[in-house]
């Protein structure tokens, strides 16, 4: 997929778009759409086995076999109310992301300048302290993925 994207914005008209937001977000992105897709196959699966453990309860216990569905119902509604902060904490983190690669970007483009002039140090630590500060914002990221696996396992 990132191959993909690649390919198309080689193709895309020079100077239509801002090319450090179209390749930095690229493979944010892709994660994104792989980890989603892999969340899918547990969605279906867990589905099998909820119908598969209730049938089975249910002939061995009666009606005892609901207290499962309810903990699972319990579960589907923390992570859903958790889930509404998570798009708008990993906008953020991605914001961040673009801005370290459009600075670093930028930096190496005018490498020959930053040198001359012996910023190499004060440029390194510009850049450093964007990716701690990237990591900082990514932590409040990780954390909501924290309590979704929490609640919802």
């Amino acid at each position: 997929m990132v191959a993909l994207i690649f390919d198309h914005t080689l193709e895309l008209q020079d100077g239509l778009y801002n090319e450090s937001a179209a390749l930095t977000l690229m493979s944010t992105d892709v994660d994104t759409i792989s980890r989603s897709i892999e969340m899918w196959h547990g969605v279906w699966a867990s589905l099998f086995e909820v119908v598969i453990g209730v049938t089975l309860l249910a002939r061995e216990l009666g009606w005892v076999c609901v207290m499962p569905l309810i903990v699972i119902g319990l579960g589907v509604v923390g992570s859903s109310q958790i889930t509404k902060v998570i798009g708008n904490r990993q906008k953020v983190w991605a914001g961040s992301v673009q801005r370290r690669i459009a600075i670093t970007s930028s930096m190496l483009g005018s490498m020959k300048a930053v040198k001359m002039m012996g910023l190499t140090q004060v440029m390194s630590s510009i850049v450093q302290g964007q990716r701690v500060r990237e990591l900082n914002l990514q932590k409040n990221f990780r954390w909501a993925i924290l309590w979704v696996n929490v609640v919802g396992k």
